[in-house]
């Protein structure tokens, strides 16, 4: 937090599904609990976000929720294939500094 803090960023809130991935919960991805509790506490405009992610679950939550989705390779998977992440990101990038970079690059692109 006190990199963000020292790059002039600033985290209002930190959410995390605590339960297992076999139980079913609401909040675990793609399912949209935890992006419904944020917008709950936070004044969002999803139409107006980004979800960053390193998996396909990440993808498929961002577009279920009205998000633009961009896919990091520095994570879990290499680029994937078509079958792989349905519906596609908006972007793929190498890294967080890549997708950041991108979207100050973007940021009002239409999906």
């Amino acid at each position: 937090m006190e990199t963000i803090r020292e790059g002039g960023g600033a985290l209002d809130a930190v959410l995390y599904c605590p339960h297992h991935p076999d139980e079913g919960c609401p909040c675990r991805k793609p399912r949209p609990g935890l992006v419904d509790q944020a917008c709950r506490q936070l004044p969002i405009d999803l139409s107006r976000s980004y979800l960053v992610g390193d998996d396909v679950k990440d993808i498929a939550l961002g577009h279920a929720v009205g998000c633009r989705t961009i896919l990091v390779l520095s994570g879990r998977m290499a680029a994937p294939t078509a079958a792989q992440c349905q519906p596609p990101p908006h972007q793929i990038c190498q890294d967080l500094r890549a997708a950041a970079d991108w979207i100050l690059a973007h940021p009002r692109d239409p999906r």
